[in-house]
């Protein structure tokens, strides 16, 4: 996670953060620890393509979009501030992949997005909002399916809720046009920014208190 989301965050700034690690709903915590800063880092990145790459470059585009959102403060996206905000979201989701036990999310959705620097192909991103100053938390979904009356496709869903901003990932391989359909409220509850559908000003008209924050994390797993 990128330092300068911390100081986006309201009332966070300065603080010390507890970490709680959970590979289970509703299970024991694997691992709490207290510490300055945001320590959810994959060492699976090299310098070029991080600290002096696209994902630098892709991090100072993105600032200026995520900033007001996380803060609570309404932002309007056009076509070009949702694939900004689809692309970090993707990178992002990608990333926290690694920090799981349970890796899902292809090989190949890797390769593409260091190749394009965009979305990987069958990629689907959504914006919601929470209605308190929450933490940094996100959900990772493994072995998800995704399925028509004809065919199934596997992939991964994780959520991040960053204050006020919560932003959703679903991505699979395999078969093309297999596109997740569930939703929570439909589009009352949150924004489809990737693949790009209309212009949109966040956050949505209904926003989540944390009990739907976590049904919302967990739609794709029924």
């Amino acid at each position: 996670m990128p330092k300068w989301t911390k100081n986006a965050i309201p009332g966070a700034a300065g603080k010390l953060i507890t970490h709680r690690r959970q590979s289970t709903a509703g299970g024991p915590f694997d691992q709490v620890f207290t510490v300055d800063e945001f320590s959810i880092r994959v060492k699976r990145v090299c310098e070029t393509n991080c600290n002096n790459g696209w994902m630098n470059d892709l991090e100072t585009a993105v600032r200026p979009f995520l900033k007001p959102m996380i803060g609570g403060v309404a932002k309007p996206l056009y076509r070009g501030g949702q694939e900004a905000v689809a692309a970090w979201a993707a990178k992002t989701a990608l990333a926290l992949n690694l920090a799981t036990p349970e890796k899902s999310a292809p090989l190949e959705h890797y390769r593409e997005m260091n190749k394009t620097h965009r979305p990987p192909p069958n990629t689907y991103v959504w914006l919601a909002a929470y209605e308190m100053d929450g933490p940094i938390a996100y959900h990772h979904t493994t072995k998800l399916t995704l399925s028509d009356s004809r065919r199934s496709s596997h992939g991964y869903a994780t959520t991040l809720a960053v204050g006020h901003l919560i932003l959703q990932v679903v991505g699979h391989i395999g078969i093309e046009d297999v596109a997740p359909v569930k939703n929570l409220a439909g589009p009352l509850a949150k924004f489809q920014v990737w693949p790009f559908e209309s212009d949109i000003t966040w956050p949505p008209p209904w926003v989540l208190d944390w009990g739907m924050v976590q049904t919302f994390s967990r739609i794709f797993e029924n």
